[in-house]
């Protein structure tokens, strides 16, 4: 009777223990719950501010003249869009996805037509901007992507930089080691050139004399000439320099690292 008890004992010890375990163990999903955001590393954080979701991976921001928009780019494993997002409402307004993408974007002085750099899909997407509404321009193929590099090089598109004085969007393969410029009004190649080894960003000077491009695996910063696309300069800066900035009022060139 005694080894009877103590095997029940026993028994609905076990039990307990699975039932709490079970409890314990129950699936969680990386996103925003009560206690904060759950990252996929079971760390929860509490953000600062109020949030506006998007698709994962945002790389870019581009904000409008009116003080009220953005422009957000994401490119990650999920849905790659171009979300304008309405900061009073704290919502996204209207939004356009396309097959690949990377975070080079750029737009014009009136801010009425945008470009988007196409990454593994070897492409410019071009939109067009009506107040609220996104409106895609042209097709959208779904290129070689970066499984082109088992078959030899493939191409990549990264930076752009728009010149609206002369009407040419200058864009980077950082595959290929390239820098093209495009003319917006006939949508053709005018001239493409070498620069550095896996070029990642440009922008262009406050006077629009010269290029900034950030060389990625050079650890340098190229001086390109627009006329030409001639580099005519190189500083050494130290690891992967990547997406380059103009200061507003004066010549530094601010750029950032990632390790």
């Amino acid at each position: 009777m005694f080894k009877r008890s103590v095997l029940l004992v026993i028994v609905a010890a076990c039990l307990t223990s699975l039932a709490a375990f079970k409890a314990q163990e129950a699936p969680r999903y990386a996103g925003a719950t009560k206690a904060g955001f759950l990252l996929p590393n079971g760390w929860v954080v509490s953000p600062v501010g109020e949030q506006v979701p998007v698709a994962d991976l945002p790389l870019n921001i581009l904000p409008l003249p009116d003080s009220r928009h953005v422009l957000v780019a994401t490119s990650g494993y999920n849905a790659h869009e171009l979300s304008l997002i309405d900061l009073e409402k704290k919502a996204v307004v209207d939004r356009q996805a396309v097959h690949e993408s990377w975070f080079g974007l750029a737009a014009s002085p009136r801010f009425d037509r945008i470009w988007w750099s196409g990454g593994g899909g070897n492409v410019v997407h071009r939109f067009e901007l009506d107040g609220p509404k996104l409106t895609r321009k042209g097709t959208d193929p779904k290129g070689e992507g970066r499984g082109g590099a088992l078959r030899g090089k493939s191409h990549f598109r990264s930076g752009l930089a728009l010149d609206p004085q002369r009407k040419v969007l200058y864009a980077l393969d950082i595959d290929y080691g390239t820098i093209t410029a495009l003319d917006l009004e006939a949508e053709k190649e005018l001239k493409s050139a070498s620069v550095g080894s896996r070029p990642y960003d440009v922008v262009l000077a406050r006077n629009g004399n010269l290029l900034y491009v950030s060389d990625w695996a050079g650890r340098a910063v190229h001086v390109v000439d627009p006329s030409d696309l001639r580099t005519t300069a190189r500083t050494a800066v130290g690891e992967h320099p990547n997406q380059l900035a103009v200061h507003p009022s004066d010549d530094r060139v601010p750029f950032r690292f990632l390790g």
